[in-house]
């Protein structure tokens, strides 16, 4: 029975991403992030302190950041006197961490850009190589194979942040639209934390609410939501147009605001 409840929280974390297209959303995305990880910066900070406090990690952990984006969590690490290893599918994203790595002065922080499903754990000698590794608010982890990479390449924790609910008006009016077909949405957070339970492994939840708001002109918003449905699914020229539409008719003196809240949920656990 816990082998057939196992495979249905694996289908449940299963997702099938268009990695091409994720690229390139983030790449168009990292100025607009890396303004709002200074932000967040003081809870990244906080958050490499309470593991620190916890006995998790020391200034000697060797780190992974899987989907680090413009380096919060990997800038909080290194400051800490970590050893840290930065991955990301996008070139934009990692040059803002570089910037902010030699600008703090922190050398610790190596980058990588790469997909992590593509990884080789053996060619990197990666093989229960990191003291912590973590995935935070990132797409990478987003089937049983990219899971189970993370957990193989900790020797200590893991970390996963991810939404539990988020709405966001314009975009769940243009999901309903496109009609989301044949994507499997999920909840990450609870699958991952029924993946664990089952094979006997605790963890630690926790749950905070966050809201934000997005300013595009309109031919970036349009673009920002093709990619962002591209993600997921194929989509047809008519469905693009109407997009397009769609949010000609939600602008203001050619500027289209995006307002987002969010549930977003904390999992920590560890690997052996």
């Amino acid at each position: 029975m816990n082998e057939e409840k196992l495979e249905y929280w694996i289908n449940q974390l299963n997702q099938e991403l268009d990695m091409e297209t994720c690229e390139s959303f983030w790449d168009d995305r990292a100025n607009e992030f890396n303004q709002r990880a200074e932000k967040r910066q003081e809870k990244a900070d906080q958050m490499a302190e309470e593991l620190i406090q916890k006995g998790m990690i020391s200034s000697q952990s060797k780190v992974l950041d899987i989907g680090c984006g413009p380096g919060t969590h990997s800038i909080a690490f290194a400051k800490k006197g970590c050893q840290v290893t930065a991955m990301d599918i996008s070139s934009n994203m990692l040059k803002h961490l570089k910037e902010k790595a030699e600008n703090l002065n922190l050398p610790s922080i190596t980058l990588i850009k790469e997909n992590w499903e593509e990884v080789d754990l053996n060619h990197y000698g990666w093989n229960h190589y990191f003291d912590m590794v973590i995935a935070s608010m990132s797409p990478a982890i987003h089937n049983w194979d990219t899971f189970d990479k993370m957990m193989t390449a900790s020797k200590g924790y893991c970390y996963i942040s991810a939404f539990i609910k988020r709405k966001d008006k314009l975009g769940d009016e243009i999901q309903r639209r496109v009609g989301d077909k044949g994507v499997h949405l999920t909840n990450k957070i609870e699958s991952i934390q029924n993946i664990l339970r089952i094979q006997g492994i605790n963890s630690e939840l926790n749950l905070y609410h966050r809201e934000w708001e997005m300013k595009m002109p309109i031919e970036e918003a349009a673009q920002h939501y093709i990619k962002k449905t591209r993600i997921k699914q194929e989509i047809s020229s008519n469905i693009k147009e109407e997009i397009r539409t769609f949010l000609e008719k939600q602008q203001h003196d050619g500027v289209v605001l995006e307002k987002t809240e969010a549930t977003v949920g904390e999992i920590i656990w560890k690997t052996n």
